[in-house]
Formats: C-alpha cells, structure tokens, sequence
C-alpha cells in the first residue's frame, strides 16, 4: 500500500477532542499516511458549532495543524469533493456518509468505542 491522504471529517475531529483519542497516533497503526488535510467546508462548519460546542472549538484548533483543502461544496459534498481530489481515505463516524463514500470506492476509517482508528468494515 502506497502512502495516502487521509481527509478528516467534523464529525471524527470533534469526537476525537471529546474522546481524547489521539488521531495521528491511531491513523499511523492502522494505514500508511504521509498528509492529513481538512476540507474547507469542514473548517467552516466547525467555526459555525464552536459558538455552542465547546469541544467543536477544540477540533477547531487542532484543524490548524492540518492543511486546509478548498472545496466548492458545503457539508458531506465538501468531504466527499477533497477525497475524490487527493484520492485519499476519509475518517468519519457519520454511518450515512460512509455509505455514501462506500459507494463511490472511497476508503473509509473510524474511531471505535475503544479510541482506536480502524478501517471501516
């Protein structure tokens, strides 16, 4: 398996602030990645919670690490628009948009009840 871009998804970064799961941790025991990237839809969505979710604001400041990818679209279409582009994996425990992203042959990952990063089944 060649190194790959792992999108991150609002859904997995503000469960992993309330978690406490460390993302790049868990990614590096479970596939080869050399880039993790936000879509710009998901950065802003995440401005949008922090104002009522504090732990939203917290995956807000751990976007920053991460570089941005400027997406057209809003929402799911954003996350599914920067994987389609890099031709990487997506990490979400939002089970509507792994169908979604299943669908359309792109990998997906997700933080288990236990913490850990596993490939999505």
């Amino acid at each position: 398996m060649s190194l790959l871009t792992v999108v991150l998804d609002s859904n997995a970064l503000i469960y992993s602030i309330s978690k406490r799961v460390d993302i790049e941790k868990w990614l590096s025991m479970t596939v080869p990645w050399n880039r993790i990237v936000v879509p710009s839809s998901v950065r802003d969505e995440l401005v949008s919670l922090s104002q009522r979710n504090r732990f939203a604001g917290g995956a807000l400041k751990l976007v920053e690490r991460y570089a941005i990818l400027q997406v057209s679209s809003t929402g799911d279409e954003g996350v599914i628009e920067a994987a389609l582009g890099s031709g990487g994996m997506v990490l979400t425990n939002d089970r509507n948009l792994i169908k979604r992203l299943r669908a359309l042959g792109i990998r997906t990952l997700s933080i288990s009840k236990n913490k850990r990063v596993v490939l999505t089944q």
